[in-house]
């Protein structure tokens, strides 16, 4: 475990075991603080069926609900980066399949696009079970077919988070040209901003989704981050 000696693995190690910790805290508080009946509705304000669910944060969540409402450009915009996101996705997993394909030897992969790829895994997981174990529905009914919909935390801010912020720390890794390697950098994270805002701008989630989104974001990518560390230390241990 000497990898576990190196001053910035261990800072990464517990800064994730933190962010962890608030994440489960706050997801409690969710569910216990202020919880009340808010009105459901279809996009154009009509009530829906049912019309109504039990938030938690009820006054906050509902005060920012009524000034923003549903906005169905910034709905189209969250969408669109959502598909962007997983085309960044689609673009490391080609990466990786052209290095198997012209290396011929699994082994001669990069190391972290395999951390990068279990990474993906654990998110869509983290998605799969806040898709079963419901703890908010949305403030609105897109698909009347579909009723009611969970909503905690916003996946679309933790995908847009998730994807875009760890493609940054991979392009710091790849772009030789640091003027390129800084702007996709910045892009990278505007992106991540811009998918977080544009979410809680449509309307279509509680504000403390959003919040959920973020935090959930923030556990999972240093999680990456310190599983990174640990394997680019193993692999310097291993040639010492």
């Amino acid at each position: 475990m000497d990898f576990l000696k190196n001053d910035e693995t261990k800072k990464t190690l517990i800064r994730t075991g933190i962010l962890f910790l608030v994440f489960i805290i706050y997801t409690l508080l969710v569910t216990k603080v202020n919880v009340a009946e808010l009105p459901v509705t279809l996009t154009d304000g009509t009530l829906a069926d049912p019309s109504s669910a039990e938030v938690g944060f009820s006054k906050l969540n509902n005060a920012i609900h009524l000034a923003i409402n549903y906005n169905g450009t910034w709905y189209l915009i969250s969408k669109c980066l959502g598909i962007l996101a997983f085309a960044v996705v689609a673009f490391f997993a080609f990466l990786g399949c052209a290095q198997l394909f012209t290396s011929k030897s699994i082994a001669k992969v990069d190391k972290d696009l395999f951390v990068l790829a279990g990474f993906y895994v654990l998110v869509l997981a983290t998605y799969i079970l806040f898709e079963k174990v419901t703890l908010n529905y949305r403030p609105f009914i897109l698909d009347v077919e579909e009723g009611l919909e969970g909503s905690y935390p916003s996946s679309h801010a933790m995908l847009g988070m998730c994807v875009f912020i760890t493609a940054a720390m991979q392009f710091k890794n790849r772009l030789k040209n640091k003027n390129v390697n800084l702007t996709v950098r910045i892009i990278c994270m505007a992106l991540a901003i811009l998918t977080v805002v544009s979410r809680l701008l449509s309307g279509v989630h509680w504000f403390t989704d959003i919040i959920g989104g973020v935090l959930v974001s923030a556990f999972l990518i240093s999680l990456y981050k310190t599983v990174f560390l640990i394997v680019i230390n193993m692999n310097k241990e291993s040639f010492d």
